[in-house]
């Protein structure tokens, strides 16, 4: 018997607490955050990012990060990152935190909601077909430069 859990989703409150909690889930399911906690926060302040927290009992069970993007062609907001404590998996967190997103999106007013997943990722892209997305019919390549 599946027990019901209070969930709240809420902006990222910019504070130590959260930005420990957040790069516990991130390192939780990417094992790749390599910024401090204060840096977290400096980019969580950023106008164009928007950070939301899925919590229960006081405690981080989830996160989306957000980029804002504008060009000559569009407005959109990019999913940069969605994960969820690997305890709390498979139970909607991130379909609530994707759905928060797009309501977001509606706020801003904003073309389109993007995010990129990989492609062996099959869990993501259910959530993100359960929310509405749909991959695009076109052919892009992924083009990455990285400093050394």
């Amino acid at each position: 018997m599946k027990r019901s859990m209070t969930l709240r989703i809420r902006v990222f409150n910019d504070s130590l607490e959260d930005a420990t909690q957040l790069k516990g889930i991130d390192q939780l399911t990417f094992q790749d955050c390599k910024y401090s906690e204060e840096k977290i926060i400096e980019i969580a302040k950023d106008q164009r990012n928007k950070i939301f927290v899925a919590e229960k009992d006081r405690e981080i069970v989830g996160f989306i990060s957000l980029l804002q993007v504008q060009t000559l062609h569009y407005r959109g907001l990019w999913v940069d990152l969605i994960a969820v404590a690997p305890a709390y998996q498979h139970m909607g967190i991130a379909t609530k935190l994707l759905e928060q997103g797009k309501q977001y999106s509606e706020e801003l007013g904003v073309d389109f909601v993007s995010g990129l997943v990989a492609i062996q990722n099959i869990g993501s892209q259910g959530t993100f077909k359960k929310s509405g997305f749909r991959p695009q019919e076109k052919d892009f390549n992924l083009f990455v430069w990285e400093r050394k």
